[in-house]
């Protein structure tokens, strides 16, 4: 084995060349898993390209937190350029969880602050895409992702402020037919509400990380599991059984 092919294995080389064709080939993981290989192998002089690379395949295969992570660490050691390029991408990052947290809003079972979590990420999108657009005399993909953010914005607020007032209408009507028979909630329910109204609350006091903003999103999601969990088997003690004609 020649000197040069050892010193490749030792600093990963192989691992990166082959995550770099697995990239370009739209093999995602499989670059992800390389490139993850290659940082292993370079242990602390893994370079801010190599990892910059990783998060980019992080990011194209839904490893968010991976992706941000490795980010951090391609700014903390190629300097002023890399941290343009993790403004960049953990504006990706927060706008793909935007997408995610708006979609669970969007259930038909969801209350309207559902939707924060949502805006919270959109608002982070736009923050870390402007000062990515700000790091460049010409960013045009940063611009256009910050015109993005802005119109998602909009649009989650629009959402939120009509889901608001269909339950305030849907409330000042309490005599009015209940086309889902849904029986009314019971002092359970209520404290569910009551609960997540305090964690609403908490969100838009304080500025929250985007792993902050999950582990919200990951308990209103299981609050609104429990709300329908409980009127599916309230509707299920209140049917009464009756002779069927078939």
């Amino acid at each position: 084995m020649t000197v040069l092919l050892w010193l490749m294995m030792a600093l990963g080389i192989g691992d990166f060349a082959d995550g770099v064709r697995a990239y370009r080939e739209g093999r995602f993981q499989e670059a992800l898993a390389a490139f993850s290989r290659a940082e292993k192998s370079a242990g602390d002089d893994a370079s801010p390209e190599l990892l910059h690379d990783k998060a980019l395949a992080a990011l194209r295969s839904d490893s968010l937190s991976v992706a941000e992570a490795a980010a951090e660490k391609a700014a903390a050691r190629g300097g002023r350029e890399f941290a343009a390029l993790r403004d960049f991408l953990l504006g990706n990052a927060a706008f793909a969880r935007c997408l995610k947290a708006a979609a669970v809003a969007s259930r038909p079972e969801a209350e309207p602050f559902a939707f924060d979590p949502a805006i919270v990420y959109a608002e982070t999108a736009k923050t870390f895409w402007q000062r990515a657009a700000s790091s460049r005399p010409d960013w045009p993909e940063a611009r256009r992702n910050v015109e993005r953010a802005l119109i998602q914005l909009g649009e989650l607020k629009k959402k939120k402020s009509d889901a608001e007032n269909k339950k305030k209408k849907n409330e000042s009507q309490p005599n009015s037919p209940n086309p889902k028979n849904e029986p009314p909630p019971d002092a359970k329910e209520r404290e569910q509400k009551k609960e997540e109204v305090e964690t609403r609350a908490e969100a838009q006091k304080n500025e929250l990380s985007p792993d902050q903003v999950a582990r919200l999103l990951d308990r209103l999601g299981e609050k609104e599991r429990e709300k329908l969990a409980l009127r599916r088997s309230q509707r299920r003690a209140t049917t009464t059984d009756v002779e069927k004609d078939w």
